[in-house]
């Protein structure tokens, strides 16, 4: 999906969009980035008509992991279902390598764990 005109407030684009059907509306998860991290936001759209944006976000909907975290460098959306949505969180760790792993977050409790991480 491409906007002529985004209402969001960050001024870089979005990456990874994930959709999710809510009712009569869909809503979508994205990642965008903030001082080279990316985040995870959403926009509900009409279903159907996604350039008609019923409600834009505007902020992360979780806070990156802390130091030595498997998501501190960042998180991007993948999958979505039954109130859990899937990502990779991103972990720099140093000289161009990163370290990428599968995890889940409660969109009730906000809660995160893995689901899968490299050996």
């Amino acid at each position: 999906m491409i906007f002529s005109n985004p209402i969001h407030v960050y001024k870089n684009p979005a990456q990874c969009p994930v959709v999710c059907e809510v009712g009569d509306i869909w809503r979508i998860y994205y990642s965008f980035r903030i001082n080279g991290q990316a985040h995870i936001s959403y926009m509900d759209v009409e279903a159907g008509n996604p350039s008609n944006i019923l409600y834009d976000h505007k902020k992360h909907i979780a806070e990156l992991g802390g130091w030595g975290k498997f998501d501190e460098h960042g998180m991007m959306p993948t999958f979505a279902i039954d109130n859990k949505l899937y990502y990779i969180g991103w972990r720099n760790l140093g000289n161009g390598r990163y370290e990428n792993t599968t995890a889940v977050l409660n969109l009730v409790t906000m809660k995160r764990s893995v689901v899968l991480q490299a050996d």
